[in-house]
């Protein structure tokens, strides 16, 4: 969730859609609404307005690319890993469920998006592929399916997500 103002007791988030959709580009709620549609740990972010002319030289975004793309491939190497983990253990569904917002959602929902934003439409194809493998893990009513999604693709969405990262960074 991404928190784009408060007016009062109200909270303004972002809300991602398709373009020319009929969905609001905010969603607003009040904190009593809020602590009722999300989980008890939730993870919200702000947006900031940077103007890049007024930092100091050595802030500036490109000069701090080296940085960052170290913290992202230090990101995708604990999913991985805990990917991994994941695919090679069956799980309980209260276990998939306490990894949900940590390990599933980046990797089944918000990367998939990113790629389509950005017109990666090779890797957004291959992570569509695997959402389906890790939604279908979910059986309603049947709990949870012991078929593990592919981690062979998964290691090969890393790998050219990696480069892609690389490419942009350097």
């Amino acid at each position: 969730m991404v928190l784009i103002r408060i007016e009062n007791d109200t909270l303004y988030f972002l809300n991602p859609h398709r373009e020319h959709d009929e969905e609001p580009d905010e969603i607003a709620l009040t904190t009593a609404d809020l602590s009722t549609r999300v989980d008890e740990e939730s993870h919200v972010g702000y947006l900031k307005q940077v103007d890049n002319k007024d930092r100091p030289q050595s802030e500036n975004l490109r000069d701090s690319a080296p940085a960052e793309l170290s913290k992202s491939l230090q990101t995708l190497t604990l999913y991985e890993e805990r990917m991994t983990a994941f695919c090679q253990n069956l799980l309980s569904l209260a276990e998939i469920l306490a990894i949900r917002d940590s390990l599933l959602r980046p990797i089944a929902l918000d990367l998939p998006v990113m790629m389509e934003l950005i017109g990666e439409t090779d890797l957004h194809s291959r992570l569509l592929l695997f959402q389906k493998q890790i939604f279908a893990l979910f059986k309603p009513g049947e709990g949870v399916s012991p078929k593990a999604p592919d981690l062979a693709l998964f290691y090969e969405i890393l790998e050219d997500y990696k480069k892609l990262l690389s490419y942009h960074a350097g």
